[in-house]
């Protein structure tokens, strides 16, 4: 199962990742990331990035 983690960089509930502390879970593709203008709300503070970090790993 392909995997996306996403991590906003002005998150102020949790300090953002580079996704390595998760990636022991996924056996399959993956793909972490920090959207840079986004909380902790990615898909509604940014769709785009969201929509995209999605179909990357789908690929």
């Amino acid at each position: 199962m392909p995997a996306v983690t996403l991590d906003g960089a002005s998150d102020g509930s949790s300090p953002p990742t580079d996704g390595t502390a998760s990636a022991k879970f996924y056996n399959g593709p993956s793909r972490a990331s920090r959207g840079a203008q986004a909380g902790h709300n990615l898909p509604q503070e940014t769709p785009k990035a969201f929509v995209n970090a999605v179909l990357e790993v789908a690929r």
